[in-house]
């Protein structure tokens, strides 16, 4: 399966902190990627021509929650809660328009 965004293939990375780099190094793919795992609209030209879908995936570690505000969020939020990690995944499809 391939997973495409952009022109990126497929991007693994580990962030602690902000990244800075050369224009054209990949920065805006990456904070796009992050907009649609925290709910940004989907757009069709974000999916690489040819390829049927893009699959967006991040595992954040919640391993150090000392003051229980991610635990709280999921709680509120009705979510289940893994005490070490945080996976979020987005698929987004390409369909056709009904013509």
């Amino acid at each position: 399966m391939q997973e495409i965004l952009g022109l990126v293939r497929r991007c693994v990375t580990d962030y602690d902190m902000i990244q800075e780099g050369e224009t054209g190094a990949g920065k805006s793919i990456i904070l796009g990627a992050l907009g649609l795992l925290t709910g940004n609209r989907a757009d069709a030209r974000q999916v690489k021509t040819g390829a049927p879908k893009c699959v967006v995936e991040a595992t954040f570690s919640t391993g150090h929650d000392i003051y229980g505000t991610i635990k709280k969020f999921f709680d509120d939020n009705d979510l289940d809660f893994v005490a070490d990690e945080c996976i979020l995944r987005r698929e987004v499809v390409i369909t056709e328009k009904p013509g």
